[in-house]
């Protein structure tokens, strides 16, 4: 029970470790906004706001269960559950 809760725990922190270098974004995000910089008819330069696809993977989901705590949470909370369960075992088998 000890080895299956330390697998899950280092598969829940590894969802958190790809959030945080993924750049660690608070919302999962399908469109982002690209700002680029164009000249208008006038000669001007006009700044410009599109959403482009690409996919940002965020601590909680925007739509779907894509997210770090929906992804992350539940393995690394069962493993913690696991590991105690099986320490504590492990004591009463000693005594």
């Amino acid at each position: 029970m000890r080895i299956a809760g330390i697998i899950l725990i280092v598969l829940g922190l590894g969802v958190f470790a790809y959030w945080g270098v993924s750049g660690a974004h608070f919302a999962t995000q399908y469109k982002v906004e690209q700002k680029t910089i164009e000249e208008d008819d006038f000669g001007d330069e006009v700044e410009v706001i599109k959403m482009v696809d690409k996919f940002q993977f965020g601590l909680t989901p925007d739509k779907g269960p894509d997210s770090a705590l929906t992804l992350g949470g539940p393995p690394l909370g069962l493993g913690v559950v696991l590991l105690l369960v099986g320490l504590k075992r492990g004591r009463k088998e000693e005594e």
